[in-house]
């Protein structure tokens, strides 16, 4: 038999068990991701597309809250 745990099943066992909240933790693994993938050289507009943002402005700014600076502006800090 499997065992099934639904969607919104999940985020609530993980945040009783003191585990961080699932809007927190998607938008912490979608910034890890971001940063990674920005790392290895791929375009906004792919990563974007990639972790499911309306749009490549959508993911600017979402990006820009979060560190303070745009994808392109953290690229140039890379090199």
């Amino acid at each position: 038999m499997s065992t099934y745990v639904l969607a919104k099943t999940l985020p609530c066992l993980l945040e009783k068990c003191g585990f961080m909240g699932y809007q927190l933790w998607r938008s912490t693994w979608r910034l890890l991701c971001a940063v990674d993938l920005l790392a290895s050289g791929r375009r906004v507009t792919e990563i974007a597309s990639e972790l499911d943002f309306a749009s490549d402005s959508a993911f600017t700014t979402y990006f820009q809250q979060i560190t303070g600076q745009t994808p392109r502006s953290h690229i140039q800090q890379m090199k």
